[in-house]
């Protein structure tokens, strides 16, 4: 989570590494907060990590603890990516919200 809130991209990749060594889980492992990396990538604006995160299939289907969805706090730019490199899996993971 450091890496993501510090936007350091190198660090994220060899822990992305390690991860999927240990097990793919600890990707989308939440804080206190129910945050995952994604969330904090996609709140602090850190675009690279937010690709980072998209491309190592980081799950799109959890909420923090205020319910939120990383997309749902995604700025244009990081929707964008999300479209982009996740199309056919964002809206197969996204649930279905009811207005």
């Amino acid at each position: 989570h450091v890496a993501c809130l510090e936007g350091q991209s190198r660090v994220l990749k060899v822990l992305l590494g390690v991860a999927r060594a240990i097990d793919d889980r600890l990707i989308d492992l939440p804080d206190d907060e129910g945050q995952t990396a994604l969330h904090l990538a996609t709140l602090h604006r850190h675009g690279r990590l937010v690709r980072v995160l998209l491309h190592a299939n980081a799950r799109l289907d959890l909420a923090n603890n205020a319910g939120q969805l990383a997309y749902e706090i995604a700025d244009a730019e990081a929707k964008a990516d999300f479209e982009r490199i996740r199309p056919g899996s964002l809206k197969a993971q996204l649930p279905q919200r009811t207005p």
